[in-house]
């Protein structure tokens, strides 16, 4: 493994006879968009578009961030942020909560069993809704953690198999899809007290570990289920808002990288040749143009304000860009 490694050890890496390569094209992205990817760069390679379309300007969108959403949902951009808070906050479009505690840390800090239960199910059913019901199944078997046949939060059950867990997943699952109109607005404890009657009935004298007291109880009724599934962590690309390591790889029509602060641009319209040794910098450099680069077609940048002074360096530049106060 690279267990101790440092950043040098890779940049000196050497064998007898090495060969560099340099991806000098762009398969991916419109020309103008491509603009602004060779202007955020710092290492002095600049690529050519070979899909040779325009497209349109990339959009700095000046304003409260709900403003920008409601700009551009119409286009169904998948909105990238650099930190997980920010993802969720985008995610359940609760814009103005931006020190809200996260609602898994809290659970996960309370219970942590219920916690692994909860999040399981939880993800499993996420699974469903997008059409992938088999993914569901696994994603339940593999997040349900019993240990030498035993549960600490399903109490009183008989030797869980593999056969038991895989029924629980179904029975479970398919409840939620049944109900889940019904309860996505309520209370958490509803939800749960209602799985708990599901699984009393599948497995005879069995137990959900009941919520009746205490720090637990608090939170179930403070918390709705959609609460929890619009932050639940998915490792996939259902999801409309997310982190941008977590999109890594992919590729979308159309991207709003909503940064948090007015000076972040710099890194994508004046960066700046870090020195090698900047580790923090670059690295943050570089998920920025990760970010931006995720774009196909449209590309849009949530900032909350631009200073006159900044919009003019900008403007200066002379990029494919247009800059739009909300």
């Amino acid at each position: 493994g690279f267990c101790g490694a440092r950043r040098e050890d890779f940049k000196n890496f050497d064998l007898p006879d090495i060969r560099k390569y340099t991806i000098e094209d762009n398969r991916r992205s419109t020309d103008n968009i491509i603009a602004v990817l060779n202007n955020a760069r710092t290492d002095g390679i600049h690529q050519n578009g070979l899909r040779k379309k325009k497209g349109s300007k990339v959009e700095i969108l000046v304003g409260d961030i709900s403003k920008a959403y409601g700009q551009v949902k119409d286009k169904n951009p998948v909105m990238l942020a650099r930190s997980n808070e920010m993802a969720d906050l985008l995610r359940t479009k609760n814009f103005t909560k931006q020190n809200t505690k996260d609602t898994w840390s809290e659970l996960e800090s309370i219970d942590l069993d219920r916690f692994l239960f909860v999040k399981a199910i939880l993800e499993a059913f996420m699974f469903l809704k997008s059409g992938r019901p088999s993914t569901a199944v696994r994603k339940f078997l593999d997040g349900f953690k019993v240990r030498k046949g035993h549960s600490n939060v399903i109490t009183n059950a008989p030797y869980i198999t593999e056969i038991t867990k895989r029924a629980l997943a179904l029975t479970l699952l398919c409840y939620l899809q049944t109900r889940y109109d019904s309860l996505c607005n309520k209370p958490f404890f509803d939800t749960y007290n209602e799985l708990g009657e599901q699984v009393a009935k599948l497995l005879l004298g069995t137990l959900l570990k009941r919520i009746t007291r205490g720090k637990i109880l608090d939170y179930a009724q403070k918390v709705t289920l959609q609460q929890l599934l619009d932050t639940v962590n998915m490792d996939d690309d259902t999801r409309k808002a997310k982190t941008i390591h977590k999109a890594k790889g992919a590729e979308f029509e159309t991207v709003m990288l909503c940064l948090p602060h007015e000076e972040d641009v710099d890194k994508i319209f004046m960066p700046e040749a870090k020195q090698q040794d900047d580790v923090t910098e670059l690295e943050e450099q570089r998920i920025t143009y990760v970010g931006i680069s995720r774009a196909r077609d449209t590309l849009y940048i949530s900032i909350p304000t631009l200073s006159s002074e900044r919009k003019k360096k900008i403007e200066n530049i002379k990029l494919p860009v247009r800059i739009v106060y909300l």
